[in-house]
């Protein structure tokens, strides 16, 4: 029933802790003296070695961990790629998605890490080498939605339900035009899913996610995804579909009960949105 909120303020990354389910904040914690941008923080709560484990990792390659509740962090070197967010798995496994850099506009590759140490907090995490993700290449550049910024995040989640979907683990990102899928051409961004059964051996072909039509004009971006307690997936993420304009999107939503074989229909759950309203700063 505790919580954790990590922030970043250009300078260095502060920890603040809950002991009330968020009615106070009495602490903050500075995390590191330095300051890592677009850090992602999750918590052990399997109960197990590393429970309570606090575990960040940012695209700055590093990957952080605490077991004391965020007293004292130990910092590790990430191997080569770019880090982006980061699960537990049911068995304490960490579980980390990065990405290799092209250029200013893209990333070439999107990889899932995986690390079965990590939990041990006396011993010096050791990552698998990574698993190749067949997504398209993911894109991160604005393309007019508000000005600068990424489109979203290849995200990592992994299933602690009881059903015969435990121990899944599911990835989610935006795909962007890749020549080696014509599709992408005439509709430039989508949000596409992949999952693997095995603990990473192998992962499924991609699943395109949204269900509208192909068109010029309607783009996916900034996705988020979760697993509840029960398996079921839940996705989220803007959309243009009924706009036909880069900054004019909706909140949209799709959940799948059966481990991300199929999706229900998508649906709007917020009215229309102009997301260049207050940029740089209002």
């Amino acid at each position: 029933g505790e919580i954790y909120y990590l922030s970043i303020n250009f300078e260095q990354m502060r920890l603040f802790h809950s002991f009330d389910g968020g009615l106070t904040w009495p602490t903050d914690t500075q995390v590191v003296p330095n300051f890592y941008d677009k850090p992602w923080m999750t918590v052990d709560t399997t109960g197990g070695v590393g429970g309570g484990n606090i575990y960040i990792t940012s695209p700055d390659r590093v990957f952080l961990r605490s077991s004391d509740k965020g007293l004292t962090f130990s910092s590790y070197p990430e191997p080569d790629g770019t880090g982006f967010t980061i699960a537990v798995g049911p068995d304490g496994s960490v579980w980390s998605m990065d990405a290799t850099f092209e250029l200013h506009s893209s990333w070439r590759e999107i990889r899932a890490r995986s690390s079965h140490n990590a939990n041990d907090g006396k011993a010096v995490p050791m990552f698998a080498p990574p698993a190749i993700i067949t997504l398209a290449e993911y894109q991160m550049t604005d393309a007019g939605r508000t000005g600068s910024g990424l489109l979203g995040q290849p995200w990592i989640a992994t299933d602690h339900s009881n059903g015969t979907t435990h121990g899944n683990i599911y990835a989610f990102a935006i795909a962007g035009t890749d020549p080696n899928y014509p599709d992408f051409v005439e509709d430039p961004f989508d949000v596409v899913f992949v999952r693997t059964t095995d603990g990473g051996k192998t992962w499924s072909t991609r699943l395109r996610v949204n269900d509208d039509p192909y068109s010029a004009g309607s783009m996916q971006w900034f996705n988020t995804m979760s697993v509840a307690p029960n398996g079921r997936i839940d996705v989220a993420w803007n959309d243009t579909r009924n706009s036909g304009v880069p900054n004019v999107s909706e909140l949209y939503y799709t959940y799948s009960t059966d481990g991300g074989e199929t999706f229900a229909l998508n649906i709007p759950v917020s009215p229309p949105f102009d997301t260049t309203v207050g940029f740089p700063f209002d």
